[in-house]
């Protein structure tokens, strides 16, 4: 059968915005969706018309695990984890990683250990007289602006928040969900899901009202004063887009990169439950979140600078070297 008629079948198992969004989900899950679909293969007949007019039909065995681990190590740079050092001698880079605390057996809200990185890393920016600085966030699933938020206020100028309307649609589920993270003390004594739990109390089920985001303070001293560039792509999601926009919207940096596929104004703020008989867990999202510029129009983040992008990556980092030399053209 012709790629173009197993695609559809592909697609038809990922949950996206836009097509392009779905694409992107696929390049990501396609080895899943195919065995999905098809079953288990260990070898597949696969015909090649190739560009120089040439044709050929191949027996593609299945790889191991072992096999694909190998031959994917060395063939292209890796975007997994963080970094924090000196690109040059006046271009700081800083890749946060996820939004979330990672680490097995963690909270995932638990950020301590996560903003220990970032303040030392900005730290060593100011001891080393960094004058431009890159936030990394390509390839960034996301997480909660609590990891996200003390990143921006270390170069902020005034009060931001993520989102200029925040509205939540309240349902026996979500209410369910935070009160088990507040019974479970992962919550904290003040946190979010105090003021959820007070909205939930006095709102009854089915309506959508709006949720106070607090402004959050830039740092006062010390803190970076120099130029901020944040890169992304279409591997940037949730609320690794949300900081960007944020970023953009305020003003406080230069967006530069591919342009994302997930969406600045979105639907988010996750929670679960578990169907009763299947006990699946049910993932959705509680709330609509505006963009902090105010609008609504679904529409992902452009950067403000293009940077080239390839579609299959390589061992040396094209983005990122072609973001050094544009910043470097402007210094």
């Amino acid at each position: 059968q012709q790629v173009a008629e197993l695609l559809p079948r592909l697609l038809s198992h990922l949950s996206a915005e836009t097509p392009e969004f779905a694409g992107v989900l696929l390049e990501i899950y396609m080895p899943l969706l195919v065995w999905l679909e098809l079953g288990r293969v260990e070898v597949a007949s696969v015909s090649i018309d190739h560009a120089d007019g040439s044709s050929g039909v191949y027996a593609l065995d299945a790889p191991s695990a072992e096999y694909q681990q190998s031959a994917d190590s060395g063939k292209s740079f890796s975007l997994d984890g963080r970094d924090a050092r000196m690109l040059t001698e006046t271009i700081a880079y800083l890749r946060p990683g996820a939004f979330s605390n990672t680490d097995p057996g963690a909270d995932p809200l638990d950020a301590a250990t996560f903003l220990d990185f970032v303040d030392s890393a900005f730290r060593n920016f100011l001891e080393n007289d960094a004058a431009q600085l890159i936030v990394d966030l390509r390839d960034n699933p996301g997480g909660h602006n609590a990891f996200s938020d003390p990143i921006i206020a270390w170069f902020a100028d005034r009060p931001f928040r993520f989102s200029s309307d925040f509205r939540v649609r309240v349902s026996p589920q979500s209410t369910a969900a935070n009160q088990a993270r507040l019974d479970s003390g992962s919550a904290g004594t003040d946190s979010v899901s105090h003021l959820y739990a007070e909205l939930y109390a006095s709102t009854e089920d089915g309506q959508t009202v709006s949720f106070p985001i607090p402004e959050v303070e830039p740092r006062s001293s010390p803190r970076f004063e120099g130029d901020v560039y944040l890169l992304v792509n279409r591997y940037s999601f949730s609320n690794a887009v949300s900081a960007a926009a944020l970023i953009q919207d305020y003003g406080f940096g230069v967006v530069m990169g591919e342009r994302t596929v997930d969406m600045a104004t979105t639907y988010g703020a996750m929670e679960r439950f578990t169907l009763p008989n299947t006990e699946i867990v049910v993932a959705y999202p509680k709330a609509l979140i505006v963009r902090p510029n105010g609008k609504e129009t679904i529409h992902p983040v452009t950067p403000d600078v293009m940077l080239p992008a390839p579609r299959t990556r390589g061992a040396s980092d094209v983005m990122l070297e072609a973001a050094v030399q544009h910043i470097e053209s402007e210094s």
